[in-house]
């Protein structure tokens, strides 16, 4: 069960964490990051469930650098999005390791 998602540097979420219970509804004013949060919780059921190497799956996720700066927040002038799952299961997607897998 998913209890605790943490977000950096990811589209409007700049740093923010979120507390889930067994029932959790999501609302907000219209560009306020509710579809950042399930396509991070999206991000994690496809490499983490359907054991899909991480390479793989930011390979087809960002298929360019475009891509990963329109994944990142430009506030906060960071390479890097950071995503963590109850604390434990750490996503970091870096524009270097982008590079890498795109070429």
């Amino acid at each position: 069960m998913i209890h605790k998602l943490h977000i950096k540097n990811f589209k409007l979420i700049k740093d923010n964490s979120f507390d889930f219970k067994p029932l959790t509804i999501i609302t907000g004013t219209n560009s306020c990051g509710k579809s950042s949060i399930l396509q991070t919780l999206c991000f994690f059921i496809n490499t983490n469930i359907l054991n899909i190497e991480k390479s793989m799956y930011i390979q087809n996720f960002t298929r360019n650098l475009y891509i990963f700066d329109q994944m990142r927040n430009k506030d906060l002038h960071e390479d890097s999005i950071h995503i963590t799952l109850n604390e434990k299961n750490i996503i970091n997607i870096t524009k270097e390791e982008i590079t890498k897998n795109t070429e």
